[in-house]
């Protein structure tokens, strides 16, 4: 999976599903997000259109994130008061136990962005603390 980078401040959901999709965020755009803006869709319906077997979190209550799956997450906007954010979580790497954290934010000029759980490298750096899960897609790579 590759960073791909929000092009503007309310594009975050789509840069999330361009990295899941590997589909350019142009592209993802123009696909998704007016329908997305306008309450049509929602990540979900994106991904089965784009045929990517995953399931949607019913249940508020799970934090529980387990090797092996990629996440959709909900998070606090670090960059809009009152605002909320999607991120990309990876724990596909079971071998080497690390797991990666995708911020559409991380690259944009002054803003502030979620990283894994280790410690901040600059002040514009957030270790992952709260979120809810979105989706799951389970079993890849």
């Amino acid at each position: 999976m590759n960073l791909v980078i929000q092009p503007t401040d309310n594009t975050c959901t789509s840069a999330c599903l361009s990295m899941i999709t590997d589909k350019p965020i142009d592209e993802v755009i123009k696909e998704f997000h007016n329908d997305w803006q306008a309450s049509l869709s929602n990540p979900s319906e994106y991904l089965k259109y784009c045929n990517i077997q995953h399931e949607v979190n019913t249940n508020p209550f799970n934090f529980i994130l387990e090797w092996g799956n990629i996440y959709l997450l909900t998070v606090p906007s670090l960059n809009i008061k009152g605002g909320l954010h999607h991120i990309v979580v990876d724990l596909t790497d079971i071998y080497n136990n690390v797991g990666k954290v995708y911020d559409p934010n991380n690259g944009k000029d002054g803003k502030s962005y979620y990283v894994s759980w280790v410690q901040p490298q600059s002040e514009l750096q957030y270790p992952l603390k709260s979120f809810n899960i979105d989706i799951c897609i389970r079993g890849t790579k």
